[in-house]
């Protein structure tokens, strides 16, 4: 923790004005120092972007600090030295409480409200940031450093925060990165992840897409995994993506997740809310190619108004490619294409998938599956097989056996009963009968 603080208003930091040198001062003295930079109240123009080379940062706004570029292709913060000269463990620092504008929603000029590069361990803490391409872009091995209560307004980037990977000579955006309580929106993706990185984590808050499309865009997602922003021909592996106590809300023409590759992603106790009967979101997950990825899905709920008919959707998949669905929540309002879907029914049955694990539970009936078929039972004695993803049962083929002939009631016809003494075999052609429901199996 820094032992002082200073005041920016010091270095001549002062709403009205163009506070480009006074701020690129301020934000590099105070670093060298290892002094705490506190930014006063109010609006705060800059004509070019900040940018500090710096590894440790302490810039604290007062509650209503706005940073405001002037020109839309302006990124107003980057900070850290990339890869040059950083030992992996240098202190970073925070920045909090302040906002972050440009000066018109959803720019393509690739301008960020803040850079992280190669700032590592950094810690953001309710930060806002508006009217960029995107509005946190995380480069050049990050590592360490943690997101929490930061946000981008619906309808205000075209990506909330990027994650980039390992390509053209840069590292990617680092691993052990932490979000908590964020809520990103984005024209296009709430995050954007590209290829070839890993180890992010989020816990609570929301993601949303789509605020301003008027027609569906299947390339778009409030998650976007494993595909370069920049040239969408750069798709590959993405790992370890935990993703718990989420809301995918508020998103229009678009997927929950939109994957591209492999990728190891998990997720837990998440909503998928298809808030909109006009622009209606997409679906909840669509893969291609899937490759041998893992995706898991405990403890879902979705429920809303959804366009596709088929609403997680894979293809491209590998030998080893996994769906795992654990205790899905499916809602009494989940309309896929218009038409209700089943309650309790799972993205594996979603899918039509040959690969994966699910167990769940449709209406009062607890089922397990492994691939096409589910295992059912209707009662303590009436098990049930389907080898169609669950849309249709049939009864179990238990064999029972004792000693002697039959006379016990059958528990359903077809059902099948061996006499271990005289080797002989017989099947029920009734219920409730007692001896008479049995008739000896004789070829």
């Amino acid at each position: 923790m820094p032992q002082t603080s200073i005041a920016a208003e010091d270095f001549g930091v002062m709403p009205g004005i163009d506070n480009y040198t006074a701020l690129q001062n301020a934000i590099d003295t105070c670093a060298d120092l290892g002094a705490e930079l506190v930014l006063p109240n109010g609006i705060l123009n800059i004509s070019q972007g900040i940018v500090s080379t710096r590894t440790n940062f302490f810039i604290r706004g007062r509650g209503a600090t706005v940073i405001r570029t002037t020109d839309p292709a302006v990124t107003a913060l980057r900070l850290g030295p990339g890869l040059v000269g950083t030992p992996l463990l240098d202190p970073a620092g925070y920045i909090s409480n302040l906002s972050i504008q440009g000066p018109s929603a959803r720019p393509t000029t690739n301008s960020a409200g803040l850079v992280l590069n190669g700032v590592r361990g950094l810690d953001i803490h309710n930060v806002k940031s508006t009217n960029f391409t995107f509005g946190f872009d995380l480069q050049n091995n990050c590592f360490r450093t943690t997101f929490h209560k930061v946000q981008t307004e619906f309808g205000s980037t075209q990506v909330g925060l990027l994650l980039r990977g390992q390509d053209a000579g840069l590292w990617g955006s680092g691993s052990d990165l932490v979000f908590i309580n964020c809520w990103l929106y984005g024209e296009r993706a709430g995050v954007w992840i590209h290829r070839d990185g890993g180890g992010y984590h989020f816990y609570g808050g929301q993601l949303g897409m789509g605020y301003n499309l008027i027609a569906d865009n299947d390339a778009w997602g409030c998650m976007v995994i494993g595909m370069d922003y920049f040239d969408n021909s750069k798709i590959g592996v993405v790992g370890n993506i935990d993703v718990i106590g989420i809301d995918f809300e508020g998103y229009h023409h678009g997927w929950g997740i939109r994957g591209y590759g492999r990728a190891i992603f998990k997720s837990s106790n998440c909503s998928f809310l298809g808030t909109s009967a006009t622009h209606m979101a997409m679906g909840i997950i669509k893969v291609s190619p899937a490759e041998n990825g893992q995706w898991g899905f405990e403890s879902y709920n979705i429920d809303g108004q959804f366009s596709q008919t088929q609403l997680a959707q894979f293809s491209g998949q590998g030998s080893h490619m996994s769906l795992y669905d654990v205790i899905p929540g499916f809602g009494y309002r989940a309309y896929a294409n218009g038409v209700q879907v089943g309650i309790g029914e799972s993205l594996s049955s979603q899918s039509k998938l040959d690969y994966g694990l699910v167990a769940g539970r449709t209406g009062r009936y607890p089922y397990i599956g492994a691939g096409r078929m589910r295992f059912r039972k209707i009662d303590a004695a009436t098990p049930q097989i389907s080898f169609d993803h669950g849309l249709t049962y049939s009864s179990f083929p238990v064999v029972r056996t004792g000693t002697v002939a039959p006379t016990m009631n059958a528990n359903y016809i077809g059902e099948e009963y061996i006499d271990t003494v005289t080797r002989t075999a017989y099947k029920a052609v009734g219920t409730g009968g007692g001896a008479a429901d049995w008739k000896q199996i004789t070829n």
